[in-house]
């Protein structure tokens, strides 16, 4: 399979994997000349090439199973207990005054509170934003990986490609293996950053190896595409990856 022909294969794939992000048109693959051409080309035999699309991770918008964390270990302080009402948890977050990343499933569960429409309040894009930024800001990898999802699809608000990969690059950072798959999938389509499938290659395998069954599967669509020293290359940035302190 050419280059050409590669790519735009995995490039519709993507389409239906990042719905909210206008990655590219209808593409087809012209066989007259080896070029990828639109819907409207003149080419008589361009063919429209689909297959198996990727496979994003979906967060959970749920809140924490266990609203009483449990115990922090030894020499850590202890985490409040989370009120189950919105309003009871936010006078908390404001009577702590300057939170810190020990506090910061606070923000995160007020976050995901407003954006389910839970603990008393209706569903509010801009508080759940506001919240879960402050919980992502904290170091709270779910929180994260939520801001990323919800910018990556455009959850009640304009698609922001950017603003996806930066919050998922974070968690990915972080060591979170959903995280780390969806960015993979970013650095593969080129959305918001520019496509780069030995740094997509790296981030499914970083996924992987984080017990992350999607990333697994991704590493080995994009392996198809890719040559040997390219999977080398690849393969040596994953085993001298290691997670940012928070």
């Amino acid at each position: 399979m050419s280059h050409h022909r590669a790519a735009i294969l995995l490039w519709s794939l993507l389409l239906t994997t990042f719905p909210g992000i206008p990655l590219f048109a209808d593409i087809y693959y012209c066989e007259e000349n080896g070029a990828t051409v639109a819907r409207n080309h003149p080419c008589k035999n361009s063919e429209k090439i689909l297959e198996k699309k990727a496979t994003a991770s979906s967060p959970r918008f749920t809140p924490p199973p266990n609203l009483t964390p449990p115990e922090a270990p030894s020499g850590m302080p202890a985490a409040p207990k989370i009120p189950r009402n919105a309003d009871q948890l936010r006078t908390l977050i404001i009577e702590r005054g300057s939170l810190t990343k020990e506090d910061a499933e606070l923000p995160y569960t007020l976050g995901v509170y407003y954006l389910n429409g839970q603990g008393g309040v209706r569903p509010d894009i801009r508080e759940a934003l506001r919240w879960l930024t402050t919980a992502g800001n904290l170091g709270h990898t779910g929180a994260q990986f939520h801001l990323g999802t919800i910018y990556q699809e455009g959850k009640g608000l304009p698609a922001d490609p950017v603003e996806a990969e930066r919050w998922y690059h974070r968690a990915a950072d972080l060591g979170d293996p959903k995280a780390q798959n969806n960015l993979g999938l970013i650095y593969m389509a080129g959305a918001g950053v520019l496509s780069d499938f030995i740094i997509a290659h790296m981030w499914f395998s970083l996924a992987a190896q984080g017990g992350n069954s999607k990333g697994d599967s991704n590493r080995s669509l994009i392996t198809r595409y890719m040559n040997a020293d390219q999977i080398a290359r690849a393969q040596d940035m994953a085993k001298n990856w290691r997670p940012r302190t928070p």
